[in-house]
């Protein structure tokens, strides 16, 4: 390849002016999320990302409306395409928020069986990873055990938002989604070819 002395000039002031882009926040980062150094906000400790995972997934398993009120924030909002899809067919569309707010997440969730006091945590997580405000877990439901929801696993991924207020860690919005297909079938509303 032959190349123009222009072009090594124009290499050269390419370089320089890299080298003189300003400084971003996100440019330090070191590989591990919960290492970031915030830039002197409070940032999630492992056991509080850890603690807030296993509260929100406990509401699905003993829903009480004043745990909710303690560590959803005022203005939350959950977000679910699978959810609407599989609960609310046709009532929302997909992209809204399911709730709007924690009173509306009480609401949607007020009715849900509750299980037995010491009910273990049917979800099992498989792996929490965190920046210094948002957590992101994926988890199961394994097809097998005390709370088997039928014969196929559901897996899901969730990203939490959280924020600290009045001293606390709250949860202000949360994204799940997870495998629709297997959670109708294993409920027996559609039949699915699992041989492959």
């Amino acid at each position: 390849m032959v190349c123009s002395k222009p072009f090594f000039v124009l290499l050269a002031f390419l370089s320089i002016g890299a080298l003189a882009l300003p400084e971003h926040p996100w440019n330090d980062r070191k590989g591990n999320d919960h290492k970031e150094s915030g830039y002197g906000k409070d940032c999630l400790t492992d056991n509080e990302a850890r603690f807030l995972v296993d509260t929100y997934n406990y509401f699905f398993i003993r829903f009480d409306p004043q745990v909710v009120e303690q560590y959803l924030a005022p203005d939350f909002h959950e977000f679910s395409d699978s959810y609407i899809t599989l609960f609310t067919p046709g009532s929302k569309p997909l992209g809204s928020p399911v709730s709007a707010s924690r009173d509306e997440f009480i609401q949607n969730h007020i009715d849900d069986p509750v299980y037995p006091e010491g009910t273990p945590n049917w979800f099992k997580i498989e792996e929490i990873f965190h920046t210094c405000t948002m957590i992101g877990f994926r988890w199961m439901l394994p097809p097998e055990g005390e709370f088997s929801m039928g014969p196929l696993p559901i897996r899901g991924n969730d990203i939490m938002y959280t924020a600290k207020r009045d001293g606390k860690w709250v949860i202000t919005a949360e994204w799940s989604e997870f495998n629709t297909l297997a959670w109708a079938q294993n409920f027996g509303n559609c039949a699915v070819e699992t041989s492959v």
